[in-house]
């Protein structure tokens, strides 16, 4: 099959997935499918990537870069044919902390007096001068930002969820490191890659239910 065969075929199989709709045809490259859903912080439950504020053309260009990173690990619409499920959610939290900030302050001084030349000479002296001082001042600070937790959850015989896996990334985490403008595709390709390295079926590395 040709690249342009290839994205095609790509572009169709993601499309409606994102749109929400079943799948027609999943790659033969997948071995892992999953769907996610997410609670924001009024605690509204946003199933697929749409409903949690991504754009459809963000969310489809993602999802291309996700197949091409890691073409055995997929998204498909929520309730179709997952295998595992991506629950995030949403948390308002608040930083504090403290800064060193500089000051400059103007100052003002007088000087009086009398002045006398080597001939006795006399004068009185009344003169005012300003300038500028430079200090700096600890501070105290608070920054309102939100922390997002995934949980990767695998359905049990008994019909319960099991959480396997755990990953959390905030707003600041997006802003220090450049890891892209949206903290939700920033967790979910943290929870796909360790998929792909094979965490589903690595019995050491287990979440705490």
């Amino acid at each position: 099959m040709g690249k342009m065969a290839s994205t095609c075929l790509l572009l169709l199989t993601v499309a409606p997935t994102l749109g929400q709709a079943a799948n027609p045809e999943i790659p033969a490259s997948c071995k892992v499918l999953y769907s996610m859903t997410e609670e924001d912080t009024l605690q509204n439950i946003n199933q697929g990537l749409l409903a949690s504020g991504l754009k459809e053309k963000d969310g489809l260009k993602w999802l291309q870069k996700m197949y091409k990173k890691y073409p055995d690990v997929c998204y498909v619409a929520p309730n179709t044919r997952e295998s595992v499920v991506f629950v995030i959610i949403e948390t308002p939290a608040v930083r504090r902390g403290t800064r060193v900030e500089s000051q400059t302050n103007k100052v003002s001084s007088e000087t009086t007096g009398t002045i006398t030349d080597n001939e006795g000479n006399t004068a009185h002296l009344d003169a005012d001068s300003t300038g500028t001082k430079e200090s700096s001042v600890t501070v105290p600070y608070e920054v309102n930002y939100n922390y997002f937790t995934l949980a990767i959850e695998r359905k049990r015989p008994d019909g319960h969820f099991e959480a396997i896996r755990r990953f959390r990334v905030d707003d600041s985490y997006v802003t220090a490191w450049g890891r892209g403008k949206h903290p939700i595709t920033n967790v979910m390709e943290d929870a796909i890659a360790w998929i792909h390295r094979g965490g589903l079926n690595n019995p050491a590395q287990a979440a705490q239910q």
